[in-house]
């Protein structure tokens, strides 16, 4: 039996004698040529020849496709940075926010009982306020916000936190909120309006009695 396979350019065969294996088995090294090439031996379809690859040399030349280059976009302002570095968790974020709340309220007068901008506030009232406006749901008065925050050591505290004291007395009696390290917003008697003071300072510092987070762990 003879098989034949043809070469790019021309009919001339290529006898692919049968060969034997050491056990005597018939090999048939033309069968990944018939394959290839698109015959069925079933359906009896005529083979398709399949050029060989031909060498480097003999290759038409070909041009390379012309590569671009791509162009640098127009040059634009710089966006805004954003709000937050990166790596701020959300409870951060909004702590944050909730201290720049507070400190729009710096100037507004005491008032005893008071709990909104256009009558005053008192302690409580301040922070109360402030935390509603960011769906946090605080008690009214200092006692009932000592005990719902989660106590934290004041060295752990950060912006958003409410800080206690005891002046008037005992137990928690006045409330202010962290605006950062040793810095808290009050609405004191004392001077009559809300402002900033330090809670590391004498006064404050012997009065202090606890630190409690009421957003995040």
């Amino acid at each position: 039996m003879e098989l034949a396979t043809w070469r790019s350019g021309g009919a001339e065969p290529i006898d692919l004698a049968m060969r034997k294996s050491a056990s005597g088995t018939r090999i048939f090294v033309a069968a990944a040529v018939l394959t290839l090439s698109g015959g069925c031996a079933a359906s009896k379809a005529h083979p398709v020849p399949q050029p060989f690859p031909q060498p480097d040399h003999l290759r038409p030349a070909t041009t390379p496709p012309e590569i671009s280059t791509p162009t640098a976009p127009p040059a634009s302002a710089p966006s805004a940075l954003p709000s937050s570095p990166t790596g701020e968790s959300a409870e951060f974020v909004r702590s944050r926010q909730i201290v720049e709340s507070a400190k729009t309220q710096l100037g507004v007068k005491y008032v005893m009982g008071g709990d909104r901008p256009a009558t005053g506030f008192d302690c409580s009232g301040l922070v109360a306020y402030v935390f509603a406006a960011f769906h946090v749901d605080l008690p009214r008065t200092v006692g009932e916000q000592f005990r719902r925050g989660v106590p934290i050591a004041t060295q752990d505290a950060r912006p958003g936190d409410l800080v206690f004291f005891t002046t008037t007395g005992p137990g928690p009696t006045h409330v202010g909120i962290i605006t950062g390290p040793g810095e808290f917003i009050h609405a004191p008697s004392s001077n009559g309006v809300v402002r900033l003071e330090h809670y590391d300072s004498a006064y404050w510092h012997q009065r202090l009695i606890g630190t409690r987070r009421v957003i995040g762990n």
